[in-house]
């Protein structure tokens, strides 16, 4: 992910897998491939600040994935604990 998205994307990149069919009305989904980019991904339109905020607030750990190693796995605890900011 690193290679197609280097200022967004840090190693070991975090997927989100999301059902269009509960996007909020007014927001489009569009797949956009590239040559940059052969995975499956698709652009969101519409958004405004706070959907995607409330979007990103809504996401539960169990729908996400992991690139590791070049092998798609679950995200879990572990890898939440050492992404987390570290707080004093």
């Amino acid at each position: 992910m690193a290679c197609y998205y280097p200022d967004v994307s840090g190693e070991q990149p975090v997927l989100w897998r999301i059902d269009v069919r509960t996007l909020p009305e007014g927001v489009t989904a569009k797949k956009e491939p590239s040559e940059r980019d052969p995975l499956c991904h698709v652009n969101l339109y519409g958004l405004t600040r706070s959907q995607r905020r409330n979007m990103v607030l809504a996401i539960n750990a169990n729908e996400l994935t992991i690139c590791d190693g070049g092998i798609m796995r679950a995200l879990t605890s572990d890898d939440i604990a050492r992404f987390s900011p570290r707080t004093a």
